[in-house]
Order: structure tokens, then C-alpha cells, then sequence
């Protein structure tokens, strides 16, 4: 779980609502909007994180701090992701660590 002080920092940081494009600035660039869109758009994140468009498509979206926060708090609970084993550059082989390269 994210330490206290650290979610008092940014419930200090970042107001009720504010506009997504913002939370760079906000967080100082210890979290990217880019990447929270990358999240989105993969289904990773909860769409209450999110606020309605107001003003049209050229609005900026939105974002709700309380469910952002909680999102945050559980991603930091979960296992680190394991990489992916490197693949061979021409063939696609997937090339395990210490192994060698066989031509065919």
C-alpha cells in the first residue's frame, strides 16, 4: 500500500477534479497523462477515474482524484509484471537467458 504521507501529498497536489492533460504538471512529472491514456485505453484503469467531457470533443478529459488515488493505492499492492523474454531479432525465436543462437 502507498505510505500515508505519500497519499496526503498528493491529495494535496492534485484538486477534486482537474484536467487530465494536467497531471504531469500537477505530480511533477512523477505520473504521465500519456501513459494514464495508454492505461485507459487497455481497460487497466477504472473509468470513475475519469470525469464526464464538458464543452465538446476538444475539452480535456477530466480526471477524479479520490478514484485515481484508490487506483493508485491498489496497482501498488500487486505483483511487478514479469518481462517478457527477449526474441531474437530475425527469426522470432524467443532466445532464453544463456542460451545460444542456432542457425537453422
Amino acid at each position: 500500500m502507498l505510505h500515508e504521507d505519500y497519499i496526503k501529498a498528493l491529495k494535496a497536489a492534485l484538486p477534486p477534479v482537474f484536467p487530465g492533460p494536467s497531471l504531469d504538471e500537477l505530480t511533477g512529472g512523477l505520473y504521465s497523462w500519456g501513459s494514464v491514456k495508454n492505461f485507459r485505453r487497455r481497460g487497466e484503469i477504472p473509468e470513475e477515474c475519469f470525469g464526464p467531457r464538458l464543452g465538446g470533443s476538444n475539452a480535456p478529459t477530466p480526471m477524479v482524484r479520490e478514484p485515481f488515488i484508490a487506483w493508485l493505492t491498489e496497482r501498488a499492492r500487486l505483483p511487478a509484471a514479469k518481462p517478457k523474454p527477449p526474441r531474437h531479432r530475425r527469426s522470432g525465436v524467443i532466445v532464453k537467458p544463456g542460451a545460444t543462437a542456432v542457425e537453422l
